[in-house]
């Protein structure tokens, strides 16, 4: 993925150095930002105002519409958040645990990601285009403990534990990665030399991936001690996208202030499978193994804030903010686990207590032309 990220990167730098100093028909220099504008109606997000086409049709190669294309790419540093999994705690005994020291918590700190897309123009108000968002997150943990000290699981199946090995060495690693597209149409309902107010509807496609894997492993030598968990959490789903986007821009310069609100209602199925085993890594017997699947209307709601710079022309732009995003009545992996151990799979319904969060930075890029 950092591979991708930096073709990516070089790819806008040498395209902003093509364009970035090219001038729009209308673009007075004598005149600044904005010296030759006046207030009328304008492409989606800030393209320069001109004469409005007689037609209503967007002619790249007329005033009224400077620019056809937007393509864009962005740098995203997400954290996944309220996603932790806490598997194990150190204690003196198995039949009336006491914790004791550092608690074993396996959870998600920020990642890269990316995020890129192009837009077309219909008309001098409105545009249409697809974004596509990828991000992938690893998290490691481990738990030692020495004599008199045992490691006593949290996310094991309880039935195990009377016949449970000493253990004193746990690893933990939990993944989880999405990827979103959303085909969007986007009409600017206001908009002037100095503003732009803009209406978003379309579509999402969400993919979910969750899984974990913990190991407890026995110090008397003796393998079949050790125990293994692994979980695997899926999501697909489409829906509808509804948003509002706003910027607003400084009169003598290229700086500007924008933000952008979201949400979106994503209509798919969550599968899910738990297998716990005990023996060695190569010849373990599974003594829990289930699955689950069950169809879900998952609401993300989105919000980004932030500032940029556009250059005189308008053709380049470069932005960055803070991003928040929360995925309402969302299975995680912790609440799958929980539902296994207690033999309650009703406690999945309760969609008040399952939120996945993600917030983080994101950088743009994006040409005009």
């Amino acid at each position: 993925m950092k591979a991708t990220l930096s073709a990516i990167a070089a790819m806008l730098v040498l395209l902003a150095c093509q364009v970035g100093g090219a001038q729009q028909p209308g673009y007075d220099p004598s005149g600044g930002y904005f010296g030759t504008a006046e207030p009328g109606a304008l492409l989606v997000r800030g393209q320069q105002a001109g004469a409005p086409c007689p037609d209503g049709r967007c002619d790249p190669c007329a005033a009224c519409c400077p620019y056809r294309w937007q393509v864009f790419g962005d740098f995203l540093y997400l954290r996944a958040r309220s996603n932790e999994i806490t598997y194990g705690m150190g204690t003196e005994s198995l039949v009336d645990p006491l914790p004791l020291g550092r608690l074993g918590v396996v959870d998600a700190d920020y990642e890269p990601a990316f995020r890129f897309g192009v837009f077309r123009a219909l008309d001098e108000n409105s545009s249409i285009g697809v974004t596509y968002t990828h991000f992938e997150s690893e998290s490691l943990d481990e738990l030692h403990v020495v004599d008199p000290q045992q490691i006593y699981p949290l996310v094991l199946h309880p039935s195990v534990l009377g016949t449970a090995p000493l253990w004193r060495d746990a690893f933990a690693r939990q993944d989880l990665d999405f990827q979103l597209i959303d085909v969007d149409y986007r009409y600017a309902f206001s908009s002037d030399a100095r503003h732009d107010l803009a209406l978003v509807v379309g579509a999402r496609y969400a993919n979910l991936k969750q899984a974990a894997s913990i190991a407890f492993y026995s110090p008397t030598g003796d393998s079949i001690g050790d125990e293994y968990l692994f979980t695997h959490l899926n999501f697909d789903g489409a829906g509808v996208r509804l948003g509002l986007e706003g910027e607003r821009r400084a009169a003598n310069s290229g700086f500007l202030v924008y933000g952008k609100t979201a949400a979106s209602f994503v209509a798919g199925e969550f599968r899910a499978d738990f297998i716990q085993a005990r023996g060695t890594d190569a010849g373990a017997i599974p003594v829990v193994d289930t699955s689950w699947k069950a169809g879900r209307l998952v609401t993300m709601l989105d919000l980004e804030l932030g500032g940029g710079w556009t250059s005189a022309n308008g053709r380049l732009r470069l932005t960055g903010g803070y991003v928040i995003s929360g995925w309402l009545n969302t299975v995680k992996n912790a609440d799958w686990i929980r539902a296994v151990q207690t033999n309650d799979f009703r406690s999945l319904d309760n969609s008040t207590d399952h939120v996945l969060n993600f917030d983080g930075i994101v950088l743009r890029s994006e040409l005009r032309f």
